[in-house]
């Protein structure tokens, strides 16, 4: 015997499916992944575009080698907040020893990659997510500009 409680609990489900920005089409696959699968493809998509080699550990402060850039990997696809799509990127560690930030960008059809010198990202402008002591704070970037992007990002595209 289904209960009303079940029947509207699976409505819930195939409405939110429906809405769902990536329901069929091309890069709905990433939904499926857990958080750590989707930064391993990020790292495996940044190594094979640029041409470097993923580290394997994990406190170093940076996921890919590529000559003398150290690259931290943060992956975003596009996800809805009250019901507006937005990108974020987390876990910003100022205190990691990255060179640069690849900041990769999941759309329903297509990806965009910016790799971005650590220079040119002003923490001062980033939204601070956690963290106590200074070594461990972390911040966030997050827009609802899902094509515009921010200037100091989309200027260093990869394209």
């Amino acid at each position: 015997m289904t209960h009303r409680i079940q029947e509207a609990f699976t409505e819930l489900h195939q409405v939110t499916k429906e809405k769902s920005l990536f329901a069929g089409k091309k890069n709905e696959w990433i939904c499926k992944l857990n958080p750590t699968e989707m930064g391993m493809i990020g790292e495996k998509l940044v190594s094979d575009v640029l041409g470097g080699a993923i580290t394997r550990e994990r406190a170093i402060g940076y996921n890919v080698i590529v000559g003398e850039k150290l690259i931290e990997v943060k992956m975003s696809r596009i996800s809805l907040s009250n019901g507006f799509p937005r990108l974020s990127w987390g876990q910003i560690r100022p205190k990691d020893k990255y060179t640069h930030i690849c900041f990769v960008a999941v759309y329903p059809e297509d990806v965009r990659a910016f790799l971005v010198p650590r220079n040119e990202i002003n923490i001062n402008n980033l939204s601070f997510s956690h963290g106590t002591e200074s070594e461990f704070k972390m911040y966030t970037v997050q827009t609802r500009k899902i094509n515009e992007l921010f200037p100091w990002m989309a200027i260093h595209e990869i394209l």
